[in-house]
């Protein structure tokens, strides 16, 4: 599959989306997701999450769930489950700075999908990740709340 990077700098939510979507078989632009989640090219999500992305999710019949811990063995096990029982991925990383897709696991990798990638010429958009290093990723701080370390990650599936 054909996944993209991010058209515009601070767009990386609704990147993810746009992957995980291709992923469940939909097609859309960045621009109408942009529109519909309410994200503009110099801010980025900003506030827009969560509620403007339950938007976007909602306007494409998505089941979703937010999955939220503090400790990261429960992260990785929610998040195999997840990706085994064929959902896709949204996972909050970099300090709540930035998002990724997670699209599948299988050979005990997990394929995820970075714009960001596309900074490092040596890197590919999609890449494949042990539990581990996803685990190690996706740590936060929030430094506002001074929470330390949580792991947050909404997945999606189409309803059945």
């Amino acid at each position: 599959m054909k996944y993209k990077v991010p058209e515009t700098n601070f767009t990386c939510l609704v990147s993810g989306f746009r992957n995980c979507l291709i992923k469940l078989g939909f097609k859309t632009s960045e621009r109408h997701l942009r529109k519909l989640i309410k994200v503009d090219r110099i801010n980025g999500a900003g506030l827009a999450y969560p509620k403007n992305i339950i938007k976007g999710i909602e306007y494409y019949n998505l089941e979703f769930k937010i999955n939220y811990s503090t400790s990261p063995r429960v992260f990785k096990n929610k998040l195999l489950k997840a990706l085994r029982n064929g959902k896709v991925c949204l996972i909050l990383i970099e300090d709540c700075n930035h998002w990724i897709s997670a699209l599948e696991y299988k050979n005990k990798r997990i394929q995820i999908v970075d714009g960001d990638f596309k900074k490092y010429a040596h890197k590919k958009i999609a890449q494949e990740v042990t539990p581990k290093e996803i685990t190690l990723m996706a740590g936060n701080f929030d430094r506002l709340f001074y929470m330390k370390n949580f792991f947050e990650f909404i997945e999606l599936n189409k309803k059945i």
